[in-house]
């Protein structure tokens, strides 16, 4: 006997189907969840601005006291550790005519690191009445340095 081959028969026409509407569920633990991912994120970023900075240490300062170059960083009072940049900080402190040079960098979140190069006052010339600082400035200012009696040209210095 011979088998018989089994042919699979196509529809030639199809039925219209109507489209059904899908509900959509709400996902209220989604939900939920990103609610509180979110309540998290804002009360880490209100718990951590206000913090202050905690420690400052200054390097590279002979003439200068600490408590001096904190001052003319205007960090005295230990502000918020997120509204002082570094580069606000660099500004203020070569604006005095006792720095050269002055580099800060943030290690960890409430620490600050000063290192600055000083431009210390080399003598004091009593026919102008000024103290001469090592790159030729002159300032107004009473210090402990050498005095300069007799005339020099300022080319000398």
């Amino acid at each position: 006997m011979a088998k018989k081959k089994k042919t699979k028969v196509r529809e030639t026409t199809k039925k219209p189907v109507a489209k059904k509407k899908k509900k959509r569920k709400i996902l209220y633990g989604r939900i939920l969840f990103a609610c509180l991912f979110l309540a998290v994120i804002a009360y880490g970023v209100i718990y951590f601005l206000p913090q202050n900075i905690r420690s400052i240490t200054v390097s590279g300062n002979d003439y200068l006291t600490e408590q001096e170059v904190i001052e003319l960083a205007k960090l005295e009072s230990y502000p918020s550790t997120y509204t002082n940049y570094g580069y606000k900080i660099k500004v203020e402190l070569e604006k005095s005519p006792f720095i050269k040079k002055a580099s800060v960098s943030k290690k960890w979140i409430f620490q600050v690191a000063i290192q600055i190069e000083e431009n210390r006052p080399i003598f004091y010339d009593i026919t102008k009445k000024k103290a001469v600082l090592e790159d030729g400035e002159t300032i107004d200012g009473d210090f402990e340095i050498p005095l300069l009696i007799n005339y020099t040209p300022d080319k000398i210095y």
